[in-house]
Parts: structure tokens; C-alpha cells; sequence
């Protein structure tokens, strides 16, 4: 165990655990200890028989099924734990293409580049697609931790462009106290201003402070589920012609942990709410202005934009300007065409009339 515990040394804490967690119960369903396991899956590697070779990986796939069976929803998290076991060992479990959980995992995506993230801030179709994505890479959370935020929980702090925001994780259900920078605030601003005016699909919000942050299109009340953000973001990257595994949610919560840095680990866990142990809690504690230091120090390394966010802004502004005129252009022309000639609109009903008779 000790191999693998280095091989995991550049994973966080709760990875560690949570992977030696479900170790053990694989351990358990076997009825072998994890030298056992590592010693046969060594001596079948030797075997010159192709069939021989394949009892490890069996038991892997019995324990999932028995997981399925006892009604479990996380698979992911003991295949790829016990997967890491064996890798971390120098031994390769040989396991079919369908014999992963769902056929893929977030463990398996990578860090993207600050250019990838750039790709898919440009491919998206929304402001608010945007803003999501600017949040995500800016905070640190996952995106099943978006539809617990509220206007009203996003606060100005600290330094002008910042924004700070307290939100409790799904996952772990652990209180992050976090932040997002002068890349997002001015986005996730222009996008609540657009909400507060109203769009052809949604009525202006006036009671907006009480609404989700990130809400669907047509019901500024309701706050988009973290399974449609998922799939929203899916649909992003496809149109920035990039897989899945190049970026994606939780990519972008890997390339925070990667550019965020502190004395302890634990500092960094209360920002993007991970969690703390009981010793952590009771000396690695920080306040908010503390935390916000670290965050403020560090957030050179998040930015991905190679213009000046108020170009960004202006461009994005216009860029909505011109959409908006586009759409209600030919409504203006058909308004003045009225006041200039009442009779417009009996003649224009008329001609209705003469088609609908044809």
C-alpha cells in the first residue's frame, strides 16, 4: 500500500481516502489482502497462456456487479481506485472498453490549456453559457455546486473586479468560501443586467436578488440542474471541436487546484470546499480576508484572457447590440410604418384575410 499511497501523492487528501475507501471494500469482497492481490495479478502477467491472465480483472468486474446489485451509484469511484492500485504497482489491469462505469469518468479528463479555454469561451452560444464557464474556471467548484448559488450570496470583496460568495457543495457537503475575479464579474454583471431587462423568451426579473444565479432561459426562477449544466457544457465543448477529456467541468476545477497555491492544503480546501479534518479545522481555520489574500495572490495564474477584460466586455456588448437591433429591426419599421399611415394595419389585415381564402 505504501507504493500506491506515493503514487497518489500528487492527489488531494480526499482522493486518497476515498480511493484507499474502496480498496478496502474490494479487499473485502475478495477475501484478499492488497499483497495478495498485487502478487497475483504479478504472476499472471508470467503466464504464457492469454486466458490465464485475467482473474484480477474478473474480480474487479464481480465487485462491481455486486455494487449494482446492492442498489450503489458510485462505480466510478472503486473502478478507478483499484485500477490506480495496480498501476501504481507497474501492473496493468487488461479491462474492456465497456467495463468502465457509464464508459468514461471525470478522472479521465485532463487540465486544459488557458488557449482551450479560450476556444470554448468563444464557441459559446450564451452569455450565460459564458459566465458559466468563467465561473467554474474562476471558482474552483463543480458544476453540481451552481444551482445553490443566488444573486444575492455574490458580494463585491476585497479589491475592484472581485467578487466573493459563500455556497455549500453538493458532493461533500462542506461550505466553500470562495471567489471569482475581474475575468467573470463583469461578464456575470452584463448578464444580469440582460435578465433585469427581459429577453423574447423571459420577462424582466425585478425580484432577481432571490433567483439563481445560473437559471434556464425561459424561467429566471428556476435554476438550471448540475446534470444540465453538464450537458450544456458537453454541447460547448463539441462546438469548440475539442473531446470531452481535453476540458470539461471538472477540468476546469483540475485547472484551478493546479494554479491556486498556498502554505497548507488545507487553505486552498476552504476555498473551492473541499474537506477538512478535524485537526485542519480546528488550527488551519482562515477568515475570509485571510482567504481572500491567498485567492487575490494567485489569481494572476487562473487568467486566461489574453485582451483587456474591458475589451472583452465592450466587444461582448456590442456583439449582443448588433443581435438585439437585428431582431427588433423589422418590428421598428412595421411601428413607423403605422404611425405614418393608420390605414396600414387594416390593409395589412386584409391581405391576410385574401390568403387565408386561396
Amino acid at each position: 500500500m505504501s507504493v500506491w499511497m506515493e503514487g497518489l501523492s500528487n492527489r488531494s487528501e480526499s482522493t486518497r481516502e476515498s480511493y484507499q475507501r474502496h480498496f478496502k471494500g474490494f479487499m473485502s469482497f475478495t477475501g484478499m489482502t492488497a499483497d495478495q492481490l498485487r502478487q497475483l495479478k504479478y504472476e499472471e502477467d508470467q503466464n504464457e497462456k492469454p486466458w490465464e491472465r485475467s482473474k484480477v480483472e474478473n474480480l474487479l468486474r464481480g465487485y462491481l456487479q455486486h455494487l449494482e446489485e446492492e442498489g450503489k451509484k458510485n462505480l466510478e469511484g472503486p473502478y478507478y481506485a483499484v485500477r490506480s492500485f495496480f498501476s501504481c504497482n507497474g501492473l496493468r489491469l487488461n479491462m474492456n472498453r465497456g467495463d468502465a462505469p457509464n464508459n468514461h469518468s471525470s478522472e479521465g479528463s485532463s487540465v486544459p490549456t488557458p488557449e482551450g479555454i479560450r476556444r470554448v469561451l468563444n464557441s459559446c452560444e450564451y452569455i450565460r453559457d459564458r459566465a458559466i464557464v468563467l465561473f467554474l474556471k474562476d471558482s474552483g467548484l463543480r458544476a453540481s455546486d451552481l444551482p445553490g448559488l443566488k444573486w444575492e450570496d455574490l458580494k463585491p470583496y476585497g479589491a475592484k473586479g472581485f467578487i466573493g460568495f459563500k455556497v455549500v457543495t453538493v458532493k461533500e457537503g462542506v461550505l466553500a468560501r470562495g471567489f471569482v475575479g475581474p475575468e467573470t464579474a463583469p461578464v456575470l454583471m452584463l448578464y444580469k443586467k440582460k435578465r433585469m431587462e427581459g429577453t423574447r423568451r423571459l420577462p424582466p426579473e425585478d425580484n432577481i436578488e432571490k433567483h439563481p444565479v445560473f437559471a434556464l432561459m425561459s424561467h429566471g426562477d428556476q435554476a438550471m440542474k448540475g446534470i444540465v449544466i453538464s450537458a450544456r457544457l458537453s454541447h460547448i465543448f463539441e462546438l469548440a471541436g475539442m473531446r470531452e477529456k481535453d476540458v470539461s467541468g471538472h477540468g476546469l476545477r483540475k485547472f484551478w487546484e493546479q494554479n491556486v497555491h498556498a502554505k497548507k492544503e488545507s487553505y486552498v480546501k476552504q476555498l473551492n470546499g473541499r474537506a477538512l479534518k478535524k485537526s485542519e479545522k480546528a488550527y488551519d481555520w482562515l477568515t475570509r480576508k485571510e482567504l481572500f489574500e491567498i485567492y487575490r495572490e494567485n489569481y494572476g495564474n487562473l487568467r486566461v484572457l489574453t485582451k483587456t477584460i474591458a475589451k472583452e466586455v465592450k466587444e461582448l456588448e456590442e456583439r449582443l447590440r448588433r443581435e438585439y437591433e437585428q431582431k427588433l429591426g423589422p418590428l421598428q419599421k412595421f411601428a413607423k410604418l403605422l404611425d405614418e399611415d393608420p390605414e396600414i394595419e387594416e390593409k395589412f389585415l386584409n391581405w391576410l384575410r385574401s390568403l387565408s381564402e386561396k
